[in-house]
């Protein structure tokens, strides 16, 4: 799996935004202090880390050759920082 910051992942309305359209991302009860987004954004950010480990797991099932495989590859490299 990855070193990423470890879940519960929680996407949340910001309690100090002015016009309330601000969400916050977080771990838990921590929820402002990792990021700020709209709410199109903010359910999205939060599954990343899901979505990745998913990812990897789904890689082993796919045979290299596959387009699908190659994607999945993009995909992890992207969230890693490594393209």
């Amino acid at each position: 799996m990855s070193a990423h910051t470890p879940g519960q992942w929680v996407a949340r309305p910001d309690p100090n935004a002015c016009a309330g359209e601000d969400w916050c991302i977080g771990v838990g009860d921590i929820v402002d202090k990792v990021a700020v987004c709209s709410k199109r954004d903010a359910h999205l950010i939060a599954a990343s880390k899901y979505m990745l480990d998913a990812l990897i797991v789904a890689q082993a099932y796919v045979p290299p050759s596959s387009p699908v495989h190659q994607q999945i590859a993009a995909a992890i490299a992207q969230a890693r920082g490594t393209t």
